[in-house]
């Protein structure tokens, strides 16, 4: 009763950020919470439950599930409604598939349990640490939107990373007896964290860390966020050099008279 209360509850938290505020419903537990709660409601139907679903009842099911997380894929898109309404697909799919192959094997989960889909299912969370770094520094990069063509290319790059990541890190430390034991692991992510975090504060309170842009860079900014806020009147001004006796002005203006004058259209701005 706990878990279906705080999955309504989440849901609708998610519901009312996701078109309010869609940044803090991503990244707020409170409105992402229910997706987990929805896995955890799949982990407990008690066996003794599941069971008394037929043979044909569970195929079913099955396939309805994997479609659900198939058709995700197309209409799921970064707009408003993420996470709530458009990830209730993949999450209700995915449950559909957990409950359905409970115990007794479905047609489904015997094509998931096939070699291919099992490798690339105990890689995947490296695979989803990498995609998203090499896709952000290409956008860095071009400067312009990525095709589709040009995204699936980059992040087909991480496939051959991950692989070597999850080989040579992860299955590593999960082997290395030592770094298993609690006295030593949580330390050392104790310590890890503190390092991490110490990072994010000293670059956040340096304001980016402001001296790597050097004096001329500074200043420029400096000078961009002191100017007046005419955006307004910069665009209202077409033929009239002038629009009510004002100008767009950057900066401070000496002895009352600007030392540059620029003229252009929207990108001269």
């Amino acid at each position: 009763a706990a878990l279906l209360a705080s999955l309504v509850a989440s849901l609708g938290v998610s519901l009312r950020l996701s078109a309010a505020d869609p940044d803090a419903a991503c990244y707020l537990i409170q409105s992402r919470g229910w997706e987990l709660a929805i896995g955890c409601r799949a982990a407990t139907v008690p066996a003794a439950r599941s069971g008394r679903f037929t043979p044909a009842a569970r195929e079913a099911i099955a396939a309805v599930g994997l479609s659900t997380v198939v058709a995700a894929l197309a209409v799921t898109s970064p707009v408003a409604g993420w996470p709530a309404p458009r990830a209730l697909l993949p999450c209700l799919g995915t449950a559909a598939l957990l409950v359905a192959g409970e115990g007794v094997p479905t047609a489904v989960s015997r094509l998931l349990a096939l070699p291919l889909p099992v490798a690339i299912g105990l890689r995947s969370y490296a695979l989803y640490l990498w995609h998203w770094p090499f896709l952000a520094f290409a956008r860095y990069v071009s400067e312009a939107p990525l095709s589709p063509a040009e995204a699936c290319g980059i992040a087909a790059l991480s496939v051959p990373v991950a692989w070597a990541s999850f080989h040579f890190v992860e299955q590593p430390c999960r082997r290395a007896a030592g770094l298993a034991a609690p006295r030593v692991a949580m330390p050392l992510a104790l310590a890890t964290l503190g390092v991490l975090a110490g990072a994010g504060i000293a670059v956040s309170i340096t304001d980016g860390a402001a001296g790597r842009r050097g004096f001329t860079a500074g200043a420029f900014e400096a000078d961009t966020t002191a100017a007046e806020n005419r955006d307004d009147l910069c665009g209202a001004v077409t033929d009239s050099p002038t629009h009510s006796g004002m100008f767009c002005r950057l900066g401070a203006v000496a002895n009352g008279r600007p030392k540059v004058l620029l003229v252009g259209d929207s990108f001269a701005d």
